[in-house]
């Protein structure tokens, strides 16, 4: 679990939202970037198996929640997503990482995978809430 604070009152002179130093983006909470290190919490299972030599299956489910409802929602690049709002429920939403790694050979390693955020109340108490999907493939070769 993360945690990071935020702000109960925006509109006053103090700025009480934590701002994280180095952001890590996808790293830590989920690899859609849907979230931040910044006025919320990631409560996250990591599931891992290898079902061969050469292969590792993993699932990642994040749940996110703002730390205050007023304070604003933060993408992975600390910018403002959406305004938060008062009596806005604070469950932001729900994402879900399926990813695998699997070698082909000595030098030639492939990771792939699929993310898909579900939005929470917060989302739709805020605004339009439709869900996201993000695929990804990237390939390395070591020499």
């Amino acid at each position: 679990m993360t945690w990071a604070g935020g702000d109960d009152d925006p509109s006053d002179s103090k700025t009480r939202t934590f701002d994280a130093p180095f952001p890590f983006g996808h790293l830590y909470q989920g690899f859609a970037d849907v979230f931040s290190w910044k006025n919320g919490m990631d409560i996250a299972v990591y599931l891992r198996g290898k079902p061969s030599a050469t292969v590792t299956l993993a699932l990642d489910i994040h749940m996110f929640r703002v730390a205050e409802e007023l304070d604003a929602w933060y993408g992975a690049d600390q910018k403002v997503i959406r305004p938060g709002a008062a009596g806005a429920s604070p469950s932001l939403g729900t994402e879900v990482d399926l990813h695998a790694r699997i070698t082909l050979d000595k030098v030639v390693k492939l990771w792939v995978g699929w993310s898909h955020f579900f939005p929470g109340a917060f989302v739709g108490d805020t605004g339009d809430d439709p869900a996201m999907d993000w695929i990804f493939a990237q390939m390395t070769v070591d020499f």
